[in-house]
């Protein structure tokens, strides 16, 4: 860990009505912060609507590896309505957009047939395939020019169910596009890997990954740039991952909270809606170049 970074720094807080005035525009986090993939985290709408009234913009981000539209209809369905935000922006759109416009030098160099890693056809990330007319999809690695990596095609699904198909378009030095940085999620009560889980495995193999989401700067930028506010330290970013959501707002200039009982609460043995000792979270905290601002066992006033 950086050594200028001092747990000292940190502020334990157990609320998130305390600290509102201090910020002119937040950041929030869905899964782990607004919701747990089923239903709204207890408290997390009352927040919501609380910062609605103080008037301040409000960006959802997320690194769903899938376009706005659909993860608004999610939302909807979990009733998080539209008026609780302002402005809402996925890891899945930004690749989206950067597959579609190819303005990036590194997508002008993509071929034209992709081999999709997640759950395609019907399924929920079958947006990420649409309108893509200098794109053609094709069931067989062999045959595929790149790969984009939405996330697993089955919940339970661990690293060796893809160390195949990895291993075969890593021996032909494919690029990997992966939509979802994050390691892990969880949902309901169940811990799920993400693409990011597959994504290190397949760099780990030699291959070349480009990332779209937190923690990378661009999404940071494109969220200020919504609410017509600067970087600063009164932007602050919320979220339940210490490598993605805290990076991601610190290493942009931004403030951070970090929710710890998301996907963090089992390794400093809390429960959901438990605040963490100092001694826990800095056991934790200890292996991350960044740390939070703020620590709060839940998103929630």
């Amino acid at each position: 860990m950086n050594s200028t970074l001092k747990n000292s720094d940190v502020k334990f807080c157990d609320g998130f009505a305390a600290i509102i005035d201090e910020f002119d525009g937040f950041i929030l986090d869905l899964w782990g912060v607004i919701h747990n993939g089923v239903e709204p985290l207890p408290g997390s709408v009352d927040c919501m609507k609380e910062l609605r009234r103080s008037g301040k913009p409000v960006t959802l981000l997320s690194n769903a590896p899938r376009r706005v539209h659909s993860t608004v209809a999610k939302l909807r369905e979990m009733g998080v309505d539209d008026d609780l935000y302002d402005h809402i922006l996925t890891s899945g759109e930004e690749t989206w957009l950067s597959m579609k416009n190819r303005t990036d030098v590194w997508y002008s160099k993509l071929g034209r047939v992709a081999y999709h890693i997640g759950k395609g056809g019907a399924d929920k990330d079958s947006d990420m395939r649409e309108d893509l007319a200098n794109t053609e999809f094709t069931d067989n690695v062999k045959e595929a020019e790149f790969v984009l990596l939405t996330g697993t095609t089955d919940s339970a699904h661990q690293v060796e169910d893809y160390r195949q198909v990895l291993e075969a378009a890593a021996s032909r030095s494919l690029p990997m596009i992966c939509a979802n940085p994050d390691l892990v999620v969880i949902r309901g009560t169940n811990r799920e890997i993400c693409a990011g889980t597959l994504a290190e495995f397949y760099e780990g193999l030699g291959a070349e990954v480009r990332y779209h989401g937190k923690p990378y700067e661009s999404v940071y930028r494109t969220c200020c740039e919504m609410m017509e506010l600067p970087f600063s330290p009164k932007v602050v970013g919320v979220g339940d991952s210490l490598k993605t959501d805290v990076h991601g707002a610190k290493n942009a200039g931004l403030s951070s909270v970090f929710i710890a009982g998301g996907i963090y609460a089992e390794p400093m043995g809390i429960k959901a809606g438990e605040q963490p000792s100092q001694g826990a979270f800095s056991k934790v905290a200890a292996a991350y170049d960044h740390l939070p601002d703020y620590v709060m066992p839940m998103f929630a006033l």
